[in-house]
């Protein structure tokens, strides 16, 4: 009740029946201790964990285990496009095998993801 309560709502819709009373409470108790950003993390994850196995739910022990990588995660809010997403990840210089290349050289990539 209250991961449905707690402002949590669309999860119970991807929550698989099964698993015992206390992985739904410890879970509970790992979602609630995370902040805003987190959950919003949290979400996403789901999300595309729902896209990837065209599944209707994500068994409890996976959503545990989600909970322990949301420090990992980034949302980046303006990125609405593949193009958009490889630019940031170039301006970000998360691909260090970029480092060292002209700006000459980095204008011609085709930042869309393939």
């Amino acid at each position: 009740m209250e991961v449905v309560d707690g402002g949590l709502g669309y999860l119970s819709q991807f929550i698989m029946e099964s698993g015992s009373i206390y992985e739904l409470n410890y879970f509970t108790e790992r979602l609630f201790a995370r902040n805003a950003w987190q959950l919003d993390y949290f979400e996403g994850l789901v999300r595309m964990e729902m896209i990837k196995t065209q599944s209707d739910s994500v068994p409890l022990d996976q959503l545990i285990n989600m909970t322990y990588c949301l420090e990992e995660c980034q949302v980046v809010h303006h990125v609405q496009t593949d193009e958009q997403l490889g630019r940031f990840y170039v301006e970000s210089r998360f691909m260090p095998e970029l480092d060292g290349l002209p700006e000459s050289t980095i204008e011609l990539l085709d930042y869309k993801l393939r």
